[in-house]
């Protein structure tokens, strides 16, 4: 079926910043005297910070509350993520390209509103003609499909008609989800940490998803 809308994740996708979400989450916690490792950061790949501070609670009896917590780490990553964080690929010509042919196209986030948009403007790319949905738009987060289901509605395409690009195994889970042809686009070293679910594709450059919609 011809494709008509591309729904993209956006830390890990098409913006390097899961390693600012992780040195965010580290520097914020080192004040509460909390080493937050690598480990750590593997097991909250692609959820929210609703999730860190579960993980907190049950593994280092945390006792700030979780208002506190995700506060500072928004302020900390709207300032960060200006300076570290790059887009993966050339981002911005593909949104170009997938517009310019007619496709449209959303960004699909498990961050809140404020964080995905200091994400877009750190690696040039306007949300306007774009639109957004993010953890601040939805009931339920990924795995749940209610984020691309959203997305569809709002675009006025049905499931079939689209394409998820994600990088975490609780993106492309609700990619699948969503009955959504689901690809992988991320980078080898955190592909080697999810498991994906059934049914996802890999691809290794934004030129093949070019194609895939063009042939579709």
């Amino acid at each position: 079926m011809k494709k008509k809308a591309v729904f993209f994740d956006c830390d890990g996708t098409i913006a390097l910043s899961e390693e600012v979400h992780h040195h965010v989450i580290k520097t914020v916690l080192a004040d509460y005297g909390i080493n937050w490792t690598d480990e750590y950061a593997n097991r909250i790949l692609g959820t929210t910070y609703e999730n860190c501070y579960r993980i907190l609670q049950e593994d280092f009896n945390a006792e700030f509350t979780f208002d506190e917590f995700y506060n500072k780490a928004i302020d900390k990553f709207i300032i960060t993520t200006k300076t570290m964080t790059k887009p993966h690929g050339k981002i911005k010509e593909t949104f170009e390209t997938l517009r310019n042919m007619g496709v449209q196209v959303a960004v699909v986030s498990n961050a809140n509103r404020l964080m995905t948009e200091a994400n877009l403007r750190a690696i040039g790319v306007s949300s306007v003609g774009i639109r957004v949905v993010t953890s601040t738009d939805v009931k339920n987060v990924k795995p749940n499909p209610e984020p691309y289901l959203r997305a569809c509605y709002l675009l006025d395409v049905k499931p079939e008609e689209a394409i998820v690009m994600e990088d975490s195994q609780s993106g492309s889970t609700a990619g699948i989800n969503a009955n959504i042809d689901t690809y992988i686009y991320t980078t080898n070293d955190i592909r080697e940490t999810q498991e994906y679910p059934n049914g996802v594709k890999h691809i290794y450059d934004l030129q093949e998803l070019i194609d895939i919609v063009k042939e579709s």
